[in-house]
């Protein structure tokens, strides 16, 4: 568990690959079947790959380097970017809101807001900048049942809809 300013502790998994290949590909490879394995509650919010596992003098894994280590150290952090990158000009607008509730640098449009760290606090802060920067107010359930960037946008583009032609 990790705690950064200003957010909840998180879970963050410390992996060190047995094949060299692209963080990008791996981390997803990692969430998935860390899904398909683990009660939601453990699936981490985040994945850290490594060469090599820090160890303190007596050659136990130094927990508080793993803990200290951050996104300016040598280690490739990726959080868990699923379907791609947003495409559409609302995902684009949308994924910057989800990625500031989340602590994170980026998001996929179908990484699932609950299982990479997001809360029902953070929902709502999501959900309050949204009534904010596209002037739609997103009902809770909507996005509880959404819970990814695609389907949230899906909704919002709907409310957008909405009001543009009640106009």
């Amino acid at each position: 568990m990790k705690t950064q300013e200003g957010h909840n502790d998180r879970l963050i998994a410390f992996v060190v690959p047995k094949v060299s290949a692209n963080d990008n590909e791996l981390v997803p490879a990692f969430h998935r079947f860390s899904r398909e394995r683990l009660p939601t509650y453990m699936v981490p919010a985040e994945f850290v790959i490594l060469e090599s596992l820090p160890l303190s003098p007596n050659g136990k894994v130094d927990r508080s380097a793993l803990l200290s280590l951050d996104r300016h150290c040598d280690a490739a952090t990726v959080a868990v970017v699923e379907g791609g990158e947003p495409k559409s000009e609302l995902e684009k607008e949308i994924a910057p809101l989800i990625c500031e509730a989340l602590g994170i640098e980026s998001v996929g449009v179908d990484t699932d807001f609950f299982e990479v760290g997001g809360d029902s606090l953070k929902a709502v802060q999501v959900v309050a900048k949204l009534g904010v920067q596209l002037g739609v107010s997103l009902p809770m359930d909507d996005f509880f049942e959404a819970r990814t960037l695609r389907a949230i946008s899906v909704r919002v583009a709907r409310l957008v809809e909405e009001r543009d032609s009640a106009r």
